[in-house]
């Protein structure tokens, strides 16, 4: 995962809108305070705030669908950690609320979820 590219909302509060790529994919995600700059590589998870609708899906692989709302979208990834809330979304490394996770759900499994946003610390 890396910067893409940062549209900064206020540049001296660090306010910015965040293009983060991997491979061909793309997130939009808010960063406040932003402290990165082009093309640095990310080594922490994303994080989803208010994270709904976490359900199991029987079939396999990846789906980023924007939502209407800004920053709002719907996931479909592989859960790395459950105990962490760790999903991975064509590699975005992706941090849910692990509470939120239901128990019928093990590391491995594919699940979908609605985020009303994305953040990057």
């Amino acid at each position: 995962m890396y910067v893409k590219k940062i549209d900064w909302l206020d540049e001296v509060s660090k306010e910015a809108i965040v293009e983060v790529a991997e491979g061909i994919e793309r997130l939009v995600c808010f960063s406040c305070p932003c402290l990165y700059k082009l093309n640095d590589m990310l080594r922490e998870p994303l994080e989803c705030l208010d994270t709904q609708d976490i359900v199991s899906c029987s079939t396999v692989g990846s789906d980023i669908k924007k939502l209407e709302k800004k920053f709002s979208y719907k996931l479909k990834g592989q859960v790395k950690d459950k105990s962490k809330g760790l999903i991975d979304v064509y590699g975005f490394i992706i941090h849910i609320n692990e509470q939120g996770i239901p128990n019928d759900i093990e590391n491995g499994m594919f699940v979908e979820f609605i985020t009303s946003r994305i953040d990057l610390w």
